[in-house]
């Protein structure tokens, strides 16, 4: 269950038709106690998700489906190019990303960008690639494109940023975002990008402006007080107004999250 075969002619017929499309789109190349958990808890509530909201949902199991030599975490950009270059994802069409660490928490919130890019900076203060969002014009195809582009990867790779980030590390260089502050990237000058200015920085200050989205931290709450610790834990929310509960670095998946979110949106 849940694997993308078994949408694949759903997924044909839709887009055929000309209205705009909206997409969730999840890797979870899981197994084991971790696979249970996804079976039980995790595409459940990505589905409930999508049903309330009228989303298709694109979920990945098997990464035979779509290949990329690399770590997991560039796979849902690899799935994304390949459902623009398939012609299933067209013009004014919009497609997230979220990670298979996550529980939506929100069930009426919009997961999706009102620009061209969207994303939040995490609880840790990080650009963080857990969960983002892109409208499909020229300007996001080439975007994919640069972010997986196999020359920068193969010439920074093995930096200590990208060995750390990956696909999250291209998106900084890119955008030319310093690795670390202390102060919340939001009351940085421009987000904190362009404050690190290298050759692999290829779009402009005000372009990113124009094109980029930051949407509140909490589409991507990474830490909440009390419930662990963590030395980088930077931007606070309160918990009762998190969108998405993101269980990144390593911690436990708290199914009390998917329970309460069953509660609230079920009567």
């Amino acid at each position: 269950m849940g694997e993308a075969l078994q949408h694949r002619s759903k997924l044909s017929t839709h887009s055929k038709e000309s209205f705009m499309k909206k997409v969730l789109v999840c890797y979870a190349n899981y197994s084991g106690e971790k696979g249970d958990f996804f079976d039980t808890y995790t595409e459940r509530n990505f589905r409930e998700y999508c049903d309330i909201n009228g989303v298709i949902p694109y979920i990945v199991r098997d990464k035979s489906k779509h290949k990329i030599d690399r770590h997991s975490t560039w796979m849902s950009w690899q799935i994304i190019s390949d459902l623009i270059d398939t012609g299933f994802l067209c013009g004014g069409d919009l497609v997230s990303s979220i990670d298979a660490d996550t529980c939506i928490v929100d069930m009426k919130a919009s997961l999706f960008t009102s620009k061209t890019f969207g994303y939040a900076i995490d609880s840790c203060n990080t650009h963080c690639m857990g969960f983002y969002s892109l409208k499909i014009d020229e300007w996001s195809r080439k975007f994919v494109k640069e972010v997986l582009d196999e020359e920068r990867y193969q010439r920074l790779k093995n930096t200590s940023i990208w060995e750390m980030w990956n696909d999250q590390a291209s998106v900084y260089s890119l955008f030319g975002v310093m690795r670390h502050s202390w102060i919340p990237f939001q009351e940085l000058p421009y987000n904190g990008w362009g404050s690190l200015k290298t050759p692999d920085m290829i779009y402009e200050v005000g372009e990113i402006l124009e094109r980029v989205e930051i949407m509140p931290t909490e589409w991507n709450v990474t830490h909440v007080a009390g419930e662990s610790f963590n030395e980088f834990f930077i931007i606070p929310t309160h918990k009762k107004d998190t969108v998405i509960r993101h269980f990144a670095g390593g911690q436990q998946w708290n199914k009390d999250y998917f329970v309460r979110v069953k509660t609230q949106v079920t009567p």
